[in-house]
């Protein structure tokens, strides 16, 4: 596996946005799913971040396609990298009618002709 230093151009150690509350890692891996979108840290550090590809099913290792054309990498639980949780989207506040069908009605047959 290859995993990058945080002065590594691709995965800056980036500092916390203003306001921003510090995620908490994600003990247990097995709650994770494939297509997530993840970012894999060691030591705090930023060394990854891609979407989940595959999962073992004890939530021990994973599999990422990285961002930036990076290829597929293995991340074990028990190599120290830590994913945080994300937290749950806000409810919206937009109050927006239902979505209209965008099928037509159904129309009603002719008669069969003479045949």
């Amino acid at each position: 596996m290859n995993a990058r230093a945080s002065n590594s151009p691709r995965h800056p150690a980036r500092p916390p946005r203003p306001g921003a509350r510090a995620l908490e890692p994600m003990p247990n891996w097995m709650k994770l799913s494939r297509k997530d979108d993840v970012e894999i840290f060691r030591r705090g550090e930023l060394v990854a971040s891609g979407r989940v590809d595959m999962l073992a099913l004890d939530g021990s290792v994973f599999w990422v396609v990285q961002n930036d054309g990076q290829g597929r990498a293995m991340f074990l639980h028990s190599d120290g990298f830590t994913v945080p949780a994300c937290p749950a989207p806000a409810p919206s506040t937009d109050r927006q009618p239902p979505p209209t069908s965008a099928v037509p009605p159904a129309r009603k047959s002719a008669p069969p002709g003479p045949g």
